[in-house]
């Protein structure tokens, strides 16, 4: 979509905001959103069309959600409110957040408001981060949840360093404050690691298919670690855990219950190799990398000798079989 073509959404959005009842929403974020293909996500492509259109939300949604922040200036004091969450040593943060909620319909889940969250750079007003996150009510269970939709952070910008602690921290006092009683994403890329060391487990409702047998999550993940260590010639048993409670010696694949024991096994080798970092970013060879870390972030390309494939649940993504695949995490505790 040019650039003409978002401005006169833009405009023509003005002009509705003034004759009907509308939210807080403004054109500024979505323009950042898509002037920095660093922090574009492909999860939130298939809503852009929708968010550009610029409809007044619905007032039953936001009751449905009991929606907090009906105004421009709660959304505002929202966005400002990310300071607070900044730690005293790192005011080194020279950006700022900007705020926008649209409403939106999912091809399967319905209705939702979409939270678009924009960083950027104080002095330049360059887009350095995003953060998008659907809000809907599971109808059978009555739970408010939040879909991850992306985060995607500009890591060549020297602002962003250590950006992703006070986020976090940022968005779980939204949940808090929305009462939302799930949360689910799914773990890409660098999120194959990072989002194991917060407190998301596997969702169980959420299967694989190695070959043609559809199985969990936690099984096809421990199968290709398997294959992972033989094609690097690593025994099984030759390796520790790092866990809260202390360092735990590896028995059996067994010992593998979390997503966080993956990443935190190691060797006393480290490996060097082709990793999947980003949307379309393969590093061709990493730095030394812990044996945990480097099956998160290795690259799952499927291979065209690969005797095995893994598929996701609707067969639309594809997996090779010595790689953390792309999964599925839930968590219910902000």
């Amino acid at each position: 979509m040019g650039l003409f073509v978002r401005t006169f959404y833009c405009l023509v959005f003005l002009f509705v905001s003034l004759t009907s009842i509308s939210f807080a929403s403004e054109c500024d974020a979505l323009l950042l959103l898509t002037s920095n293909p660093l922090i574009r996500s492909p999860h939130v492509d298939e809503y852009l069309v929708q968010f550009f259109e610029n409809k007044p939300i619905d007032e039953n949604l936001i009751q449905s959600l009991d929606w907090k922040w009906k105004t421009k200036e709660q959304l505002n004091d929202l966005a400002k409110s990310f300071e607070n969450f900044i730690p005293a040593d790192k005011k080194h943060f020279q950006i700022q957040l900007q705020l926008d909620v649209r409403e939106y319909v999912h091809r399967k889940h319905g209705r939702g408001l979409f939270l678009i969250g924009i960083f950027y750079l104080k002095e330049t007003g360059a887009p350095v981060a995003f953060f998008g996150k659907s809000f809907r009510k599971n109808e059978t269970t009555g739970t408010i949840e939040v879909w991850g939709d992306g985060l995607r952070i500009d890591h060549s910008s020297p602002a962003t360093k250590d950006l992703i602690y006070p986020l976090l921290k940022y968005l779980d006092s939204i949940y808090k404050q929305q009462g939302v009683g799930l949360e689910r994403l799914v773990a890409d890329w660098r999120g194959r690691f990072y989002w194991t060391m917060a407190n998301y487990r596997l969702d169980p409702d959420y299967l694989f298919y190695e070959g043609t047998v559809l199985k969990d999550q936690l099984t096809v993940i421990k199968n290709n670690f398997l294959r992972f260590l033989k094609k690097h010639n690593i025994e099984l048993t030759d390796l520790t855990i790092d866990r809260k409670t202390g360092k735990v010696k590896v028995q059996s694949i067994d010992d593998f219950l979390i997503p966080r024991d993956f990443i935190q096994a190691k060797h006393v080798n480290k490996l060097q190799l082709q990793t999947l970092i980003d949307v379309d970013t393969i590093e061709k060879q990493s730095q030394p990398l812990d044996v945990g870390v480097a099956f998160a972030l290795a690259d799952y390309t499927p291979e065209p000798l690969d005797a095995l494939r893994i598929l996701s649940n609707s067969k639309q993504m594809e997996y090779n079989d010595t790689a953390m695949p792309a999964w599925r995490a839930i968590r219910s505790e902000f």
